[in-house]
């Protein structure tokens, strides 16, 4: 069993097995954008081409919002890969030129423009013959001419194409040579805006070989069209995401408490939802219900035995349909709401489900990016700690008292300002206590050493974590602490590090045995007590 389980989540056989299904096409067709964009990751883009031919155009638009925007950390804006789209473009030819052009005439200009505008200049045949004529030839006429002297290069009516780049050139000038037949007024289209920021490069003398402001108005636009879609499909801006948890955290908790509306990010996403509510990146993980044919159900076991979609289970902990004994009493407060049909019940949980797309967008786990069922978790673990505060109840060993009292407190109390209560808990009782810690341990260590290459190494790495400490970002520290082993205490490092996250969580020194497997969240005033005490008696050990 385990060798099959294995076996299933190699792409290669998920591949065999998902085009072995019968109806296969409607299958794709009803995948959800960002599920099928997984799929296509899962498989490589590369081996993908017969999954991504039934794809239909409005999944390709949605999919490339997913695909072709990167960040390389949580938190970072993400910026458009043109050499992706290429990629896609070449994937997209394998399953037949006709119906790739029906599908790329249907797509954002927008899109293809930015796309094409990084791999080809093009150039006005009229302004160019204008330009090259006379005697007194200019310096940027001369770059012209080494452009053209060796380029891969088209015409088309009153334009010059040429390729930056050879790489991708088959693909792009196959693009215009059957757009040029498919839809030559699109194609016109195209290269006009191409050519205008084609003359951008010229027109600055030496352009040529430089970043064009108009192409980054264009990629600016293009961006900020995704960010609307996504927005209305529950995502939330990393720039957004990262100024409310920046907010949360500097803000002191009697600030929290006095707080009369929310931020005017948050206030912003909830505007722009779709009148129907969130379709959320953090809890759409399955494909649409009901599931009517055995083809559909084995499809999905397919996609969930590859981990692409989450199991059934997984659903159950963000709904809340049902509790289980290690479930938190936020939770179960929830499932009460439900039970009781309460109107609050579909406020909380759109705010749960914003609040997990912040820590999703913005916030790092272990130095990565959260996967949707831990950013769920972690969420409601914030909001328990902010409801302790709030209530003075102690959450960790509550009874039904408590749990009546909790449920209550949901109706009249949003998700929201629980969250920023715990957030700064977790930073100023957790977080920051650790850093300083730490840097006192590395101070002590410091003065002991007397090899001035090795003192001189730590006292700089001692400098980092100051800054860091002073910024309110002690997390930044964690990708240094590598650097530390074998100067200290390599598990006391480990702790350490769980602590210092930008998601605090309990090291494994205080983790329960039941609890190793599972994400180890802090979420009761008790473990965060419990993290002082530990942080104390490393320091009266001298270890701290």
């Amino acid at each position: 069993m385990v060798e099959r389980a294995i076996a299933s989540k190699r792409p290669a056989n998920l591949l065999n097995r998902i085009l072995e299904s019968p109806g296969l096409v409607k299958l794709v067709q009803d995948l959800p954008p960002h599920i099928l964009t997984r799929l296509v990751r899962h498989i490589g883009l590369e081996d993908a081409a017969e999954i991504v031919a039934m794809a239909t155009v409005d999944q390709l638009n949605r999919v490339f919002d997913e695909d072709l925007w990167f960040g390389a950390l949580p938190g970072e804006e993400e910026v458009f890969n043109a050499e992706r789209f290429i990629l896609w473009l070449e994937v997209l030819f394998e399953s037949g030129l006709e119906s790739t052009m029906e599908k790329i005439v249907r797509l954002d200009e927008d899109l293809i423009t930015l796309a094409l505008s990084r791999h080809i200049l093009v150039l006005d045949m009229d302004a160019l013959a204008v330009r090259m004529a006379g005697r007194d030839r200019s310096d940027e006429a001369d770059l012209v001419d080494k452009v053209l002297d060796g380029s891969l290069s088209l015409e088309f009516e009153g334009y010059l194409v040429i390729a930056r780049t050879h790489h991708g050139w088959e693909a792009v000038s196959t693009l215009l040579v059957e757009l040029n037949q498919a839809d030559d007024a699109m194609l016109d289209r195209l290269l006009l805006h191409c050519a205008r920021l084609s003359t951008e490069y010229i027109d600055d003398n030496g352009g040529l070989y430089d970043v064009l402001t108009s192409e980054e108005m264009l990629a600016a636009d293009l961006a900020g069209e995704r960010q609307e879609r996504r927005q209305q499909d529950g995502y939330v801006p990393p720039s957004s995401a990262a100024a409310f948890l920046e907010l949360a955290r500097h803000r002191t908790l009697a600030q929290h408490m006095a707080e009369k509306q929310w931020d005017y990010d948050t206030l912003r996403y909830f505007k722009s939802l779709n009148t129907d509510g969130a379709k959320t990146a953090a809890t759409d993980t399955a494909v649409p219900d009901p599931l009517v044919s055995a083809e559909r159900q084995r499809f999905r076991e397919l996609l969930q035995e590859a981990e692409i979609i989450e199991p059934p289970g997984t659903q159950k902990q963000l709904t809340f349909d049902g509790s289980s004994p290690e479930q938190m009493l936020l939770a179960r407060a929830m499932q009460a709401l439900r039970e009781e049909g309460a109107e609050a019940y579909d406020r909380r949980l759109a705010e749960i489900t914003y609040l997990a797309n912040v820590l999703m967008a913005s916030c790092s786990l272990h130095g990565r990016r959260f996967r949707p069922v831990e950013a769920a978790e972690a969420t409601m673990a914030t909001c328990q700690l902010g409801a302790e505060h709030l209530t003075g109840l102690s959450l960790g060993e509550a009874g039904k008292g408590d749990l009546a009292t909790l449920t209550r407190l949901l109706v009249e109390t949003d998700m929201v300002r629980l969250f920023n209560l715990g957030w700064r808990i977790l930073h100023e009782r957790v977080a920051m206590p650790a850093a300083h810690g730490l840097a006192d341990l590395m101070r002590r260590v410091k003065d002991t050493i007397q090899d001035t290459p090795r003192r001189r190494d730590l006292a700089a790495k001692l400098s980092s974590l100051d800054k860091k400490i002073k910024a309110a970002r002690p997390w930044l520290f964690v990708q240094e602490m590598d650097d530390l082993l074998g100067e200290l205490d390599n598990d006391l490092l480990v702790q350490l590090s769980d602590l210092l996250g930008e998601y605090p969580v309990l090291p494994s020194a205080l983790q329960r045995p039941e609890e190793v497997n599972r994400l180890p969240v802090i979420h009761t005033g008790g473990q965060v007590e419990m993290v002082e005490r530990f942080l104390a008696e490393l320091k009266q050990d001298r270890r701290l």
